[in-house]
């Protein structure tokens, strides 16, 4: 889920890793799912592909049973 696009050249994947890493630590530091993450269209490339990198994580299917997990907790209360 995680895939960049080979298209990228070497800064572009350094940014996509970065968007990868930080959804990944913001996961590893928490049970609760992570929010997507805004592609905002228009302002720039690079800041568009950070978040295309965090949003790749933000599908997993890890996140996804996150936000089944909690809406069903939520549910409860």
């Amino acid at each position: 889920m995680t895939e960049k696009n080979e298209t990228l050249d070497r800064e572009q994947k350094a940014k996509w890793d970065a968007g990868v890493a930080a959804a990944k630590q913001a996961m590893a530091e928490s049970d609760r799912p992570i929010m997507l993450m805004d592609e905002m269209s228009g302002v720039g490339l690079e800041p568009d592909i950070e978040a295309m990198g965090w949003n790749s994580v933000w599908a997993s299917e890890e996140n996804s049973a996150r936000w089944t997990a909690s809406s069903q907790n939520t549910d409860k209360v």
